[in-house]
């Protein structure tokens, strides 16, 4: 339903709003074949999600989803690589976030199950290929207009990305919609199940997943996948506090270098030159080093008390 409700959003805008600017006709219809694959992902991405969440907390699920800029990195480069440089600085400012991100699972009081470790990874490899696959289709068919412009304006980007959000949205939808057919004819599901859905979700996912998808429309996967570590610090603060999670010096040192790498990355990004090479692993290297001794002796002197 929140595939659903996704499509009618997209499709809303398109119709009502961005084709009354652009003064074009929409066409939902066409699609290329990494866009067919790429709803196929964004569904499988939803499902995998949502049982990460059945298995685990919500700051786990975003913690180890923090490990996607690692996934996005190897699949650009291998279907994109004109889409950036695979430079020192870089990985440097990636290996930062993905460390931070184990620091913060090791801080955990708890053992992860490992259904939720198993399905957030997975998601966050679905949705990365899915990023990817849209940014590459997003170059080689940069608009539905019949005269093609070289250079995309804001408003061209935006609306070709909320075309391909609302066709992602309504094909994943039917391949989901037909699997929980499937499901419910062999398991046919309870009452109280129904009941307990929060039909608040059928409004903030597709707005989630919408401004996400306007986001990679100008910028590139790698990038796109950065700014969500930003996002996702943030979306684990307010799940420690909401869910009342202990937050402590740690976790704040391992959320701030989190934050420190994806910074790092958007500096490195910025720059048309190589510079400092070896020396910036190096650094990485040191301060995850002095992190994970700094948790440690946190954990311990937590455990002595």
């Amino acid at each position: 339903m929140q595939l659903f409700s996704g499509a009618v959003l997209g499709y809303v805008m398109l119709k009502l709003v961005i084709s009354r600017i652009t003064k074009n006709e929409v066409n939902l219809s066409a699609l290329t074949h990494d866009e067919v694959i790429a709803g196929a992902l964004h569904g499988l991405g939803s499902i995998c999600t949502n049982l990460g969440f059945m298995y685990g907390s919500a700051s786990l699920v975003q913690i180890l989803k923090l490990l996607e800029p690692f996934e996005t990195l190897g699949l650009s480069q291998l279907l994109t690589p004109q889409e950036g440089s695979f430079t020192f600085g870089v990985v440097s400012s990636m290996v930062m976030v993905v460390g931070a991100a184990v620091s913060l699972i090791r801080l955990r009081p708890e053992k992860p199950h490992s259904h939720a470790v198993v399905f957030a990874l997975l998601s966050g490899c679905a949705l990365s290929l899915r990023n990817v696959l849209q940014r590459k289709s997003h170059m080689s068919r940069p608009t539905t207009s019949t005269t093609t412009p070289k250079v995309q304006t804001p408003l061209e980007k935006m609306e070709r990305s909320v075309i391909q959000f609302t066709q992602l949205s309504f094909r994943s939808a039917l391949l989901v919609g037909a699997v929980a057919l499937a499901l419910s004819i062999l398991a046919p599901p309870q009452l109280d199940a129904l009941q307990a859905i929060n039909w608040r979700v059928l409004t903030w996912h597709p707005l989630y997943n919408i401004f996400s998808m306007i986001t990679l429309g100008f910028c590139s996967a790698l990038t796109h996948s950065l700014l969500n570590a930003g996002k996702r610090v943030f979306a684990i603060i307010m799940a420690i506090l909401w869910f009342g999670e202990d937050i402590t010096s740690a976790t704040i040192a391992g959320l701030a270098t989190v934050a420190g790498g994806g910074t790092w990355y958007t500096m490195e990004s910025s720059k048309r030159k190589i510079v400092g090479g070896v020396a910036k692993p190096v650094v990485t290297m040191l301060v995850l080093f002095v992190l994970f001794e700094y948790q440690t002796y946190v954990k311990t002197q937590k455990s002595m008390v």
